[in-house]
C-alpha cells in the first residue's frame, strides 16, 4: 500500500482542529444581564449539564433560553452548534484557543487566566466557572478559590453555582468554600452540596470526610442510565435532577440559596417561635395514620408538585387536624443505644415493629407578618430520617427518598444529627398571622432498628432587627 505524503496527514489534523474550534464560534453565550428576565417576578432558571458521561449526549433540543454547561471536550466532539453554550475549560486545548473561538467570554475575570476563569449571571443564580487544569499549582489554585468566594459574595443573586471538570483534594478548598456563599458544586460526574443549602435529599448522598458542612452525590453510580443533569429553579430554590438517554426523570435534589450570601443577618437577632424541649403531641405509626393524597400526586417523586397542597382538615399535618387524642409529652424524644443520648431524652418512646415511624405536631403562635421578616430557620435533631411541613405544606426532608411517605417508609440508614439548621426563608409564606402548625415525621431505617431521635426548633428573623 502506498504511503501518504507527510503534508496530507498534517493538512488532515488542521482541518478537524479547524472544524472543532468552527463549532465552538457557532455557539452563542450569555453574558451578564443579557437574558435577565425584565420583571419583577424572580426569573426562572433552566439548565442542563454535562459532566456525567462525557461527550455522548450533548445536543441543541431543549427549550429557548436553556443553558449547556458543557466540558470543552464534550462540546469539540458534536456535529452542530449548542445554543447558550457555557463551555467549562478543560485543557483539552490551549487557553488562547479557547479565548478565540469564545470573544463573548468576560475577559481576564481573574489575572494571569484569560477567559479559563469566568462568571456569568443568568436569571436568579450566579454561576462560577474555573480553571481545572491548573489547579495542580497551588499558587493558581489558591488564587482561583479565593476569586470564586469573593465573587459568591457579591449581592444580587439568590443562588451560586460553582462549575470545574475535576475537583481537586485539597483541604484548603473546603475552608474557602465554607467562607463562600457557594450553595453547590459541579465537578465532572459529581454534585458537592453545602448541608444547609440542601432542603430535599435523595438516596446516594454522602459526607464529605474532609469537609464536614458539603455533601457529596454522585448520580452516574447510582444511575447507569444517566446522561445529564437538569437544574431548574426560581426565586432562592433549585431543583437538580438527574435525566436518563430517554429523558426520564430518575432522581433530583432541592436546594435553598445560602444563608452565607445574606451576611447582614448574621447581625439580626432570632425570635424563637418553637423553642428547644418544646411539648409536642405524637403518636407512632399505624395503617390508621390519615394521609391525604392529592389528585394526580406522583407517587414516585419523579415529577412532584410545586403548588400548594390544600390538604385537609383530616390530614395529620392539617393545621385544623384534631390532635387532641394524641399522646403530649417534652423534646427530645426517642430511644438509644448510647447511653450519653439516651440521658439526653425527655420522652422515651417505644419502638415497635409494625411501623419505623413516629409522628409529631406542635401548633405555636405568630403575631408579625411574614413580608416583615428577613429569614426563617429550622434546627432540627433527628435520627435516622425526617420530613417536616408547615401548616400542611413541605418544609425539608432529611435521609428520606422522594415520593410518597407511608408509616412503613425506611429512611436511609444515618448516625445521631443534632439540630441541623435548614434555611427556611424561601417558605416564610407558608407562615401565618395567628395559629400555625408545624409537623413532623422521624422514620427509622428499618422497623426493627434501636435509635430513634428528634427534637426541633424554629426561629425567624425580624427586617432591620426589630420585632413590630
Amino acid at each position: 500500500m502506498a504511503k501518504r505524503p507527510p503534508y496530507l496527514l498534517l493538512l488532515t489534523v488542521l482541518t478537524g482542529f479547524g472544524l472543532m474550534l468552527s463549532s465552538l464560534w457557532w455557539s452563542r453565550i450569555p453574558l451578564q444581564g443579557l437574558m435577565q428576565a425584565e420583571s419583577s417576578e424572580p426569573a426562572a432558571f433552566r439548565a442542563v449539564y454535562y459532566g456525567l458521561r462525557g461527550a455522548e449526549q450533548v445536543s441543541a433540543g431543549q427549550p429557548d433560553g436553556t443553558l449547556t454547561i458543557a466540558p470543552l471536550r464534550a462540546v469539540s466532539e458534536q456535529l452542530g452548534p449548542v445554543p447558550t453554550l457555557l463551555p467549562v475549560y478543560d485543557g483539552s486545548v490551549t487557553a488562547q484557543a479557547f479565548a478565540d473561538a469564545y470573544p463573548s467570554l468576560p475577559a481576564e475575570a481573574l489575572p494571569g487566566f484569560g477567559k479559563t476563569v469566568y462568571a456569568v449571571e443568568y436569571a436568579n443564580v450566579r454561576l462560577l466557572l474555573l480553571n481545572a487544569s491548573r489547579m495542580t499549582e497551588t499558587s493558581s489554585a489558591a488564587a482561583q478559590w479565593n476569586w470564586a468566594r469573593d465573587a459568591s459574595l457579591s449581592p444580587g443573586k439568590a443562588m451560586n453555582l460553582l462549575v470545574v471538570d475535576q475537583l481537586p483534594e485539597e483541604a484548603f478548598l473546603w475552608d474557602r468554600l465554607n467562607a463562600s456563599a457557594v450553595d453547590a458544586v459541579l465537578a465532572g460526574s459529581d454534585v458537592y452540596m453545602r448541608q444547609s443549602s440542601l432542603m430535599q435529599e435523595t438516596e446516594g448522598i454522602m459526607s464529605v470526610p474532609s469537609a464536614v458542612e458539603w455533601k457529596r452525590w454522585t448520580p452516574e453510580k447510582q444511575f447507569p442510565e444517566a446522561v445529564q443533569l437538569l437544574l431548574e429553579g426560581t426565586s432562592g430554590q433549585l431543583r437538580v435532577k438527574v435525566v436518563s438517554r430517554k429523558g426520564a426523570d430518575l432522581g433530583y435534589v432541592v436546594l435553598d440559596s445560602s444563608p452565607y450570601e445574606k451576611q447582614e443577618l448574621a447581625a439580626l437577632p432570632p425570635v424563637t417561635l418553637i423553642p428547644q424541649q418544646s411539648l409536642w403531641f405524637y403518636r407512632a405509626g399505624g395503617e390508621d395514620l390519615p394521609v391525604f393524597i392529592p389528585e394526580g400526586f406522583d407517587m414516585h417523586g419523579e415529577h412532584p408538585s410545586t403548588g400548594a397542597a390544600n390538604v385537609p382538615a383530616g390530614d395529620w399535618r392539617s393545621p385544623d387536624f384534631p390532635d387532641a387524642g394524641w399522646q403530649l409529652d417534652g423534646a427530645p424524644f426517642g430511644q438509644h443505644r448510647d447511653p450519653l443520648l439516651k440521658r439526653q431524652l425527655r420522652t422515651q418512646l417505644p419502638l415497635p415493629a409494625e411501623s419505623p415511624a413516629y409522628y409529631f405536631r406542635k401548633s405555636f403562635e405568630f403575631t408579625g407578618k411574614p413580608e416583615e421578616l428577613a429569614a426563617m430557620s429550622l434546627l432540627i435533631s433527628y435520627e435516622d430520617g425526617f420530613a417536616a411541613y408547615l401548616n400542611g405544606e413541605e418544609l425539608a426532608r432529611g435521609s428520606l427518598s422522594t415520593g410518597l411517605l407511608t408509616p412503613q417508609k425506611l429512611a436511609e440508614p444515618n448516625e445521631a444529627v443534632l439540630y441541623k439548621a435548614f434555611d427556611l426563608t424561601s417558605r416564610m409564606d407558608k407562615l401565618r398571622s395567628g395559629r400555625n402548625v408545624l409537623a413532623v415525621e422521624v422514620h427509622r431505617s428499618h422497623p426493627k432498628a434501636p435509635n430513634l431521635l428528634f427534637d426541633a426548633v424554629l426561629t425567624v428573623q425580624y427586617k432591620g432587627g426589630v420585632q413590630p
